[in-house]
């Protein structure tokens, strides 16, 4: 088995123009044109009864966490606000779910006002759907519209009686919609935030899938909006060089709902959508094929528009900022997405995760990607049963032995979307399942696959659980040293080893494991700079790279940005990543893998010393960034240079990689003027001192460590 990232591309060609006639149209211009007018719709991307069930069941949490808490006036109206576009699908399940929610929990007479909104002036067509008559009549279900973005109130009923605010927190819902509102495409690319145009010759068969029909142009970000421009910036330090769709009609609108229900609103909402800064930095957000032929192609076979993803993302973080909880819910063998958000009130995290588990329960993905049977790979297949059936013993057990056998065979491609599935579908099987639920089998083909998945903090768990572990004592023994072996301990792997060689001296597995973890050792004592007890502080640990680290040090480092923003070469293979350790890690340098006592590989740092003066780099892996892993792994480094006698460590940045000055400025360093010619100009260079020096005597260092590292400083 190995893992192929081949399902997301990596928007290579975003660089910004530096010539050329463009026309005066901008990409979102043409989109508009394209798809943002069309009313094609997926007859299969349909809200399900138990979908609306689960929102239902949010709803009444919701309130009655309110209640409880003394936040809701039952003497008011509590208003759901539904603004799905055109269709009263989900209405009419959403209604029968409150009815039926409501009635089960003695809270029939609550105040309910369900709004069916139409987001301009006109009154929304579906509220004459028959089967909405009866909760109209009951008063439950009222027509409104509401053009928030122009800052007018909510319009009631056919009479548009105004609602200027509310008194009770607001629950928003939308079923769609986000993916047809007006959302603006920019690129981000080493620090430089830029916007696409098109190029006039190509306006009338565009294919903006070819990065040649784009030319990207750099963007002031003070002068863009006030929704715009914070996002922007977080990006440009966040991520190296990719797409990024912004919502902003949906950013905009998110917003007005906070001014109108008083900043005390529960947003859910579902569309095909990014919500990951790991989707976005790996390409997910770039633009699909969408000339007209396309387009008209998938309208003649019945299939939905290909349409950009909602970027998830940016709502999370924007609402995050003024204080909000949010949730992005992805099932990944999908792109339909549910977004959460609540905000102005205190939910203690276990009520806040209770809700979004209650609404993953009902994840729309699964019934319609099982629906769409023919679309489905075989493992895809199995991820979606074993979601539905995740609280079903027998059956989790009879899925998790075929998924089991499935990854065992040697054939086995896992995409970077597949794997990420597979991993949140065994986590949600174990915490619906453990300990009372799981089998001895149910456990052992976990433990397998939680394995080939290298999935160490579930294997982990499984193992750390009160309940007895179904293997004997060999197989534990050793699947304890591979746990201890990939997560930075090999003291203790070493130990599980020679116990199992000491009851069977025959033992080949343990054998091989404990020949290469002994040549580890053997060059960690042979390496001055590296210390006899080892480097760990709290999860963390430095090890010496080596042959052990190949494989997941090449899918973490997936994300061709990494090599040009540490100045490493490019790692493509496993033997380039062989050649690569076997240039390093001799007399003055060290390179070393960044280990976590949960996630395994999770970066690499690297050294090269000349008497007291160190010269450091360090990058961290796709799947791990802005968790705070870089600063914790460079003070860690900085505490071992510390005792190895080194008094000033240098590094230089590419000056548009913000992330990487803001955890280094973290860490004590500083910047160094310095004047250089061009070739230079590039790069920041930033010292940190651990004794005293002068600048004369910092500068006359930064010119020998860059002479003695082969890369000599052009003085101006």
């Amino acid at each position: 088995m190995h893992i192929s990232d081949n399902a997301i591309p990596h928007p290579t060609a975003l660089q910004p123009a530096t010539d050329g006639h463009v026309s005066t149209l901008t990409y979102d211009q043409v989109m508009t044109d394209l798809w943002l007018k069309k009313k094609w719709q997926d007859e299969t991307l349909q809200p399900s009864y138990r979908m609306a069930a689960a929102w239902a069941r949010a709803a009444v949490m919701y309130w009655n966490h309110l209640d409880h808490k003394g936040g809701l006036n039952r003497a008011q109206p509590l208003y759901l606000l539904d603004w799905s576009p055109e269709s009263s699908g989900l209405a009419c399940l959403m209604l029968k779910a409150l009815h039926d929610e409501l009635y089960a929990h003695g809270m029939a007479d609550w105040p309910l006002k369900y709004l069916l909104c139409s987001l301009s002036r006109d009154r929304p067509k579906a509220i004459d759907d028959p089967a909405l008559r009866p909760y109209v009549q009951r008063g439950w279900l009222e027509p409104a519209c509401w053009r928030g973005l122009t800052g007018h109130p909510v319009l009631i009923g056919d009479s548009r009686i105004p609602l200027f605010g509310v008194r009770n927190p607001m629950i928003a819902i939308n079923w769609a919609g986000i993916s047809r509102m007006t959302s603006e495409l920019y690129g981000v690319h080493f620090g430089l935030a830029m916007r696409p145009h098109v190029r006039a010759n190509i306006v009338d068969a565009i294919d903006l899938s070819e990065p040649s029909n784009l030319e990207w142009r750099a963007v002031e970000i003070s002068k863009e909006s006030s929704v715009t421009a914070p996002l922007l910036e977080h990006y440009c330090a966040a991520v190296i060089s990719a797409a990024i769709q912004i919502p902003t009609q949906a950013l905009s609108l998110i917003d007005a709902l906070a001014d109108f229900s008083g900043g005390r609103y529960l947003l859910i909402t579902a569309d095909e959508g990014v919500g990951t800064i790991q989707q976005i930095c790996l390409g997910a957000l770039t633009p699909p094929e969408i000339t007209p032929s396309v387009q008209l192609a998938q309208q003649a076979s019945g299939q939905p528009p290909l349409r950009p993803l909602v970027n998830f993302h940016a709502l999370s973080w924007h609402q995050q900022s003024a204080g909000a909880l949010t949730g992005n819910l992805e099932v990944g063998t999908a792109d339909l997405a549910i977004h959460m958000a609540c905000r102005g009130e205190h939910f203690e995290p276990v009520a806040w995760q209770a809700m979004q588990d209650c609404i993953e329960d009902a994840h729309p993905a699964d019934a319609i990607m099982l629906y769409r049977d023919q679309a489905l790979s075989p493992m895809e297949r199995l991820i979606h049963e074993l979601r539905v059936a995740a609280t079903a013993p027998e059956a989790v057990a009879q899925l998790l032995s075929q998924l089991s056998g499935a990854l065992q065979q040697s054939q086995t491609i896992l995409t970077d979307r597949l794997s990420w599935s597979m991993r949140r579908t065994l986590r949600r099987v174990w915490e619906r399942n453990h300990p009372a639920k799981c089998s001895t089998s149910t456990k052992l083909h976990m433990i397998n696959i939680a394995i080939s998945l290298e999935d160490w903090a579930l294997l982990r768990d499984i193992l750390d659980a009160e309940t007895p572990v179904p293997l004997d004592a060999r197989d534990l023994g050793f699947v304890s040293a591979i746990l201890a072996t990939s997560t930075g301990s090999n003291d203790e792997a070493i130990s599980h080893l020679r116990h199992l060689l000491h009851a069977d001296a025959n033992d080949a597995r343990a054998t091989q494991l404990l020949h290469q973890l002994q040549q580890r050792q053997a060059r960690r004592i042979a390496n001055r700079w590296h210390q006899a007890d080892g480097i760990k502080d709290g999860d963390l640990a430095l090890e010496m790279l080596d042959e052990l680290h190949i494989e997941t040090l090449l899918y973490q480092y997936r994300d061709p940005g990494i090599a040009k923003l540490a100045g490493l070469p490019e790692l493509q293979s496993p033997e380039q990543v062989h050649c690569y350790i076997e240039s390093i890690g001799q007399g003055n340098a060290a390179e070393y893998a960044l280990m976590h006592c949960n996630h395994g590989f999770i970066g690499a740092l690297g050294i090269r010393c000349f008497a007291d003066i160190a010269h450091i780099h360090f990058w961290i892996g796709v799947d791990y960034r802005g968790q705070g892993f870089g600063a914790c792994a460079v003070k860690l480094l900085i505490h071992h240079l510390a005792k190895c006698g080194i008094s000033h460590v240098f590094t230089s940045v590419y000056h548009r990689n913000l992330c990487s000055q803001r955890i280094l400025e973290k860490t004590g360093f500083k910047t160094i003027a310095h004047d250089a010619h061009r070739e230079d100009m590039d790069y920041a260079f930033m010292y940190l001192a651990l004794g005293t020096s002068s600048d004369q005597d910092i500068k006359a260092r930064l010119a020998i460590v860059y002479e003695a590292i082969g890369e000599p400083l052009l003085h101006a």
